[in-house]
């Protein structure tokens, strides 16, 4: 982040060659202890959204992203302020400029999004990117609901975050219910003034079982990892596997197997 208006000087890089340059330091230095690990760690490119970036450190880490074939990860679309922002600086929507700088590919994971318009839906499935949906934190700061189904419609793969610093759970388990009422809310309308058939929008509402998908098999799409299943060569059926060889041999040595059975049990019911 080097744009100077919208970045307080404690938390901006000097100008967009900085920018860059300490993006690759840091790609070198995970790359170097990526391979240390059953569990990786990789290297994001994060430009935090276009009003806190200049032009030219955009493009930058565009290309610091090509030629390292890492992941991205940015803001678009989050709220009326941002949205309009953008399209005041750039004379495009978010995800159309964020695609000119070489930001958007299926390596792209867009935190927010509730203002993406259709053509910016079809841009991203056209890409590959995906959508991380923030639902506790957009009921906080996004000014929207974001529109999941005619996203999903669209093509569009969409993850569920949490977003800790917009909002008050970590947990997995609040975002997935969340993301639920948001789309039921949609769906429905708020304002009371308004007659029921022009309150909401159509269509919007999601089930849990999407919601579940989403918190699960989605990630792992976004991050084109094997997450999210119990399916052979997916990392947690691998740990799973781990956990219950593990049982097997305790209950094979234990004089109180049926104790230990008993508490796999109740600990496979919890996973």
């Amino acid at each position: 982040m080097d744009e100077q208006d919208n970045t307080p000087s404690y938390y901006r890089d000097a100008n967009a060659s900085t920018s860059a340059s300490k993006t690759v330091e840091l790609i070198n230095q995970i790359t170097k202890v990526q391979g240390r690990y059953h569990q990786k760690a990789y290297p994001v490119v994060t430009p935090r959204f276009i009003p806190t970036c200049s032009r030219e450190a955009l493009i930058m880490l565009g290309k610091v992203a090509q030629e390292h074939d890492a992941y991205i990860q940015s803001h678009v679309s989050e709220s009326d302020w941002e949205h309009g922002f953008v399209k005041e600086k750039t004379g495009m929507n978010d995800a159309q400029a964020l695609d000119t700088y070489g930001l958007l590919t299926s390596k792209t994971i867009l935190a927010h999004a509730n203002f993406l318009e259709e053509s910016d839906g079809e841009l991203l499935a056209q890409k590959g990117a995906s959508i991380a949906h923030c639902p506790l934190s957009n009921s906080y700061f996004a000014n929207s609901v974001l529109p999941v189904r005619r996203l999903m419609e669209q093509g569009v793969n969409i993850g569920l975050a949490t977003d800790i610093s917009g909002g008050y759970s970590p947990s997995m388990y609040q975002a997935i219910r969340q993301a639920v009422i948001s789309s039921k809310m949609l769906q429905d309308g708020v304002n009371p003034n308004l007659p029921s058939d022009k309150r909401g929008v159509n269509n919007s509402a999601i089930t849990l079982n999407t919601a579940f998908y989403m918190a699960t098999v989605a990630g792992g799409l976004a991050l084109n990892l094997k997450l999210g299943k119990f399916e052979p060569g997916y990392i947690l059926m691998h740990k799973w596997s781990i956990f219950v060889r593990t049982c097997q041999d305790i209950i094979r040595r234990s004089p109180r197997k049926t104790y230990f059975i008993k508490c796999c049990y109740l600990h496979k019911e919890k996973i």
